[in-house]
């Protein structure tokens, strides 16, 4: 309500008839599957950044003050952010609250998640999440762990929750990811491979020396085998 220079207290919804709204409609249904299913450790700061957005969307097109023109906002300064940047390359793999993220900047949850969207291009939950999924990438093209590792080191709370959540950001399924690194590595490792086999046939079959042979800019290769010439 500080945006709009308003008491919270006095600050009321009004109710609309026959409205369509599409933003509003998509929130509701992204909170909606949120409690349809078994609560996540990473649905924390997702349902309290669209809590936040919620909030902000009624305030400024359905409630009492909705005609006010809000203040313009400020923008996250440079320290702020790196701060809560650096909290999260912390805590990435930990339940990371909006209140804890706002707190580091020194700004209310409400306040915090718009200043950050702006700043980033992306919602808290959407930066934490993708920094998430960058770090199971790697995790899965090392090949060390196991899926169900890596979905908890890498902070989804169960595997189940990685296969959605993964699935979702690459179009691939963590097990589907992890067989295509491992055959393009294959097919890195094998065209290695072939240069390498190349190169020792062609030294094998053509043992040579090179000598600088008089004149400028001539170069004569002698062939072990047949003492042939070439002249380039």
């Amino acid at each position: 309500m500080h945006d709009y220079d308003a008491d919270p207290a006095k600050t009321e919804v009004v109710r609309y008839k026959g409205m369509s709204d599409p933003l509003l409609r998509e929130i509701a249904s992204s909170l909606l599957g949120v409690v349809s299913r078994r609560p996540e450790v990473s649905d924390k700061l997702f349902v309290e950044g669209a809590s936040a957005m919620l909030a902000a969307h009624l305030v400024s097109k359905y409630s009492n003050i909705a005609q006010r023109r809000a203040s313009p906002s400020q923008a996250l300064s440079y320290d702020k952010l790196n701060r809560v940047l650096d909290l999260i390359d912390h805590r990435w793999a930990e339940e990371i609250g909006l209140d804890e993220l706002a707190a580091e900047a020194c700004l209310s949850p409400f306040h915090f998640a718009r200043l950050f969207q702006k700043a980033t291009g992306l919602s808290p939950h959407r930066y934490v999440t993708e920094r998430r999924v960058r770090e199971a990438k790697a995790k899965l093209g090392e090949g060390r762990l196991s899926l169900v590792e890596i979905a908890l080191e890498s902070g989804f709370g169960s595997q189940g929750n990685f296969n959605r959540i993964f699935r979702k950001h690459t179009g691939l399924t963590p097990g589907q990811f992890r067989i295509k690194q491992r055959s393009r590595i294959g097919r890195t490792r094998a065209r290695t491979a072939n240069r390498s086999t190349g190169s020792a046939n062609t030294t094998a079959s053509l043992p040579c020396f090179l000598n600088l042979a008089p004149g400028p800019d001539v170069v004569i290769a002698r062939a072990a085998q047949g003492a042939d010439l070439w002249r380039f």
